[in-house]
């Protein structure tokens, strides 16, 4: 008859308009390798939140899409079957036969809820026991004799090792809390021996202080074992907070530093960008302004030309006249005779030609004073054709360097300084309730020994028995043998 256990034959992620990610384990030792975050620790964590873990599934970039896991198992006398479950958690459905992609709907499946029960096999734990031929046992809760019932999650402890267990300076039995490891110690003696501790008597409370004692313990061991999963879900190894943080607050150091001082030359470089487009935007109004001007005063000089030209005609006939004589006046009518000459007459041909000859002067001067200021907005105009191009030029490398130097550089500091700060929030928490959770078991243990004046951790009544232990030395040494 074939050793009661399982076998795992494959874990498969699916989701909509994404691939399969398949890995496929063949008879034997498998091995996974590969480089440094390339995924081999979250299979660990995917097997065992297949195999009832709470703790949720990392959200790493590789897993966007994906909304669901099968897990295929094959029994050591060869029953196989898939389990599927959410990404996001919750119940299981199990499959008979393997299965790679999701069964279709309508395919016979058993429903299995994510929550150890001894009452009924319709959850997970209950499930897996039963074919590994475990269902039923009860292993030790504490010194005072109580058990529970056997959960498959008391065997994933010791079936699924990640690193952090593996470089702990503590025994792979401890979880460092003693009410943990007493069922830890209790479930290794069942694998070694196959005897559970269904035949310990409990000490029943006796009196209202050993009730109100119990109590206390009850309460203790639920707050510490909601810290953990909380803890779990925020580190791996809580042993390396203090010098975690110590870490980050000089990460943090660092990167305000840097960011400060990037942030200071990009407040340069904007103000520098702003100056230079104002002194551009002002420049450009004012040779707008100048190209007015000039077509403005292009068309004044029209004008004065049209003036002097009209003017040189009067001035012209005016001396025509004079040169001919007298004779009737072209205005009056009056024969020379009749001329009053000496008397205000708009007909004083003299008068009239030196006026006309007085305003040639004036438009002649204001001519050459329009020709001067023309020639100054013309040089203004010049210099700035000749600068504004530059000025253009040098705006332009300003914003170049401010968008694809400054400006990422700015905002990937501040990314980083943002996630370190989350980082630092986190490890905060964690150490708090790190802190809290060995306050709590001080306080266990001070009621424990308060009460049976003992100094001795509960882990002790659990211990292997020297013969036990030597058996199982004896086949890790000649494990460890073989392999060298």
């Amino acid at each position: 008859m074939p050793k009661p256990g399982l076998r795992l034959r494959h874990i498969v992620f699916h989701g909509p308009n994404r691939p399969p990610a398949a890995l496929e384990f063949g008879p034997g030792l498998n091995v996974i390798y590969g480089a440094s975050e390339c995924g081999k620790s979250f299979v660990v964590e995917a097997i065992d939140f297949m195999l009832g873990g709470k703790q949720q599934l990392r959200d790493i970039p590789e897993r966007i899409g994906y909304d669901r896991i099968l897990l295929g198992l094959e029994t050591l006398a060869g029953e196989q079957f898939t389990l599927l479950r959410s990404v996001d958690g919750g119940a299981f459905r199990a499959f008979p036969g393997l299965h790679l992609q999701p069964p279709a709907e309508g395919v016979e499946a058993v429903e299995l809820a994510d929550q150890h029960s001894e009452k009924n096999y319709a959850n997970l734990s209950m499930y897996l026991l039963q074919r590994c031929a475990m269902d039923g046992k009860r292993v030790r809760k504490n010194k005072q004799g109580e058990t529970n019932s056997l959960s498959f999650r008391n065997l994933a402890r010791l079936l699924i090792v990640d690193e952090t267990e593996i470089i702990a300076q503590r025994s792979p039995l401890s979880d460092g809390n003693p009410t943990a490891d007493t069922p830890n110690f209790a479930t290794f003696k069942l694998l070694l021996t196959g005897v559970d501790d269904a035949a310990l008597v409990s000490n029943k409370p006796k009196g209202p202080e050993e009730q109100s004692r119990e109590a206390q313990l009850d309460l203790l061991d639920q707050l510490i074992d909601e810290h953990r999963e909380r803890l779990a879900e925020l580190t791996k190894d809580p042993d390396d907070l203090e010098s975690q943080l110590q870490r980050l607050e000089g990460s943090l150091s660092q990167h305000a530093n840097q960011l400060e001082t990037t942030d200071a030359e990009y407040r340069g470089l904007e103000i520098r960008r702003r100056d230079a487009r104002k002194k551009l935007e002002e420049g450009r109004d004012r040779r707008a302004e100048i190209a007015g001007l000039l077509e403005r005063f292009t068309l004044l000089d029209r004008h004065y030309v049209s003036d002097v030209a009209r003017l040189r005609g009067i001035e012209e006939g005016g001396t025509l006249f004079e040169v001919l004589g007298q004779a009737t006046c072209p205005l009056c009518g009056a024969e020379p005779a009749h001329h009053r000459r000496d008397s205000d007459c708009d007909g004083n041909i003299e008068a009239v030609v030196a006026s006309a000859r007085s305003e040639i002067a004036k438009i002649e001067l204001l001519r050459t004073e329009l020709a001067d200021t023309v020639t100054n907005l013309k040089r203004e105009a010049a210099g700035f054709d000749k600068r504004l191009p530059k000025a253009d030029e040098d705006l332009r490398k300003l914003s170049l360097g401010i968008e694809q130097l400054i400006t990422p550089k700015l905002t990937k500091l501040r990314t980083t300084y943002a996630g370190l700060a989350d980082k630092r929030g986190e490890v905060r928490e964690a150490l708090a309730i790190y802190k809290s959770i060995k306050d709590t078991e001080a306080r266990r243990l001070k009621i424990e020994n308060d009460v049976d004046d003992q100094k001795e951790a509960a882990v002790s009544e659990g211990d292997l028995s020297a013969a036990v232990a030597e058996t199982f030395a004896l086949q890790v040494e000649a494990v460890l043998k073989d392999w060298h």
